[in-house]
């Protein structure tokens, strides 16, 4: 398990916790969380129905700030994500192959 440690990070996302209460995912082991991901990264909304009002969303706060949209470039969208979902990022990475869920979910 150690050996996680040493792995790099690909996404920090949040998800649903029906995942991990039902069963779908089982908690294998408890590793210290690293200095560099006690504080979450940033998430940016953009609005709906005006898609160039930006704002930042600090996960730990749930604090939601007025943004630009360069201040929000590279950032993932704030959004919950379901297991399959995930799991179907995690293998397109590991394909090298776009994932829909990030296509769909990128800043427009």
């Amino acid at each position: 398990m150690n050996a996680l440690l040493d792995r790099p990070v690909l996404f920090i996302i949040e998800i649903y916790d029906h995942i991990i209460k039902k069963g779908r995912w089982k908690t294998v082991g408890c590793l210290p969380i690293g200095a560099g991901l006690v504080k979450p990264p940033l998430k940016f909304i953009q609005g709906p129905l005006d898609p160039d009002k930006f704002e930042l969303y600090e996960p730990l706060s749930g604090k939601i700030t007025p943004a630009t949209r360069e201040e929000c470039i590279g950032l993932e969208r704030a959004a919950v994500w379901e297991g399959e979902h995930v799991e179907g990022r995690l293998l397109d990475y590991h394909k090298n192959r776009e994932n829909i869920w990030v296509q769909r979910l990128s800043m427009k």
